[in-house]
């Protein structure tokens, strides 16, 4: 799944986000390109802002080895109303099937590569987790939501969100049957933030 219904607002330009041109090729395609060497069963794109210009565009360039379905996302409500709206396009049985994989990644992470995505899923599988996320250290994560680790490198105790927060996930067998039964997110004072960061 590709989320690929953001404004772009900062980018303070009338193309939408997603379709943005990066050495002349538009962002998303990149994720659609590391995709298709990954071999996918399919791709199901989120649209929102710009829904037409974008699926016309994507659907236009996407390898033609890549089966891509696109939804769209018509009101902007966030990363996880974009999964949920993304995960309407299957049908139960295809995300119950137990050697079903899904990858969430965001349409703007044209650095991401296929081999860091086959990595990924190769140790999802290996440890058998129910979900894994891929994070990386930035020297200056000042616009980048933040994932506070534990002592030992690898608890999760804390997720930080700022607006920006982006993230890739390999999920497997356990997400709920249908969008309907995925709880809300509910920020609480759990949710601890970072040295330096803001409420706001």
């Amino acid at each position: 799944m590709v989320l690929a219904a953001g404004r772009g607002t900062r980018m303070r330009s009338s193309r939408p986000k997603p379709i943005h041109l990066i050495c002349g090729r538009p962002m998303s395609m990149y994720v659609l390109d590391s995709l298709a060497e990954l071999a996918v069963d399919r791709t199901v794109v989120v649209v929102g802002h710009g829904a037409e210009q974008v699926s016309k565009t994507l659907n236009e360039l996407a390898p033609s080895e890549l089966r891509v379905d696109f939804v769209e996302q018509t009101v902007q409500r966030g990363t996880g109303d974009a999964v949920s709206v993304g995960l309407t396009a299957f049908e139960g049985t295809e995300i119950d099937d137990e050697d079903t994989d899904l990858v969430v990644l965001p349409g703007d992470t044209p650095l991401l590569r296929a081999e860091t995505l086959a990595e990924l899923h190769r140790v999802h599988i290996e440890t058998g987790a129910g979900a894994t996320l891929l994070t990386a250290r930035m020297e200056d994560p000042t616009n980048y939501g933040r994932v506070i680790r534990g002592d030992d490198g690898n608890d999760l105790p804390n997720v930080c969100y700022l607006p920006t927060y982006t993230a890739v996930a390999w999920y497997h067998d356990r997400l709920p049957a249908r969008p309907d039964d995925l709880a809300p997110f509910e920020p609480t004072s759990e949710f601890a933030l970072a040295p330096g960061a803001s409420e706001a």
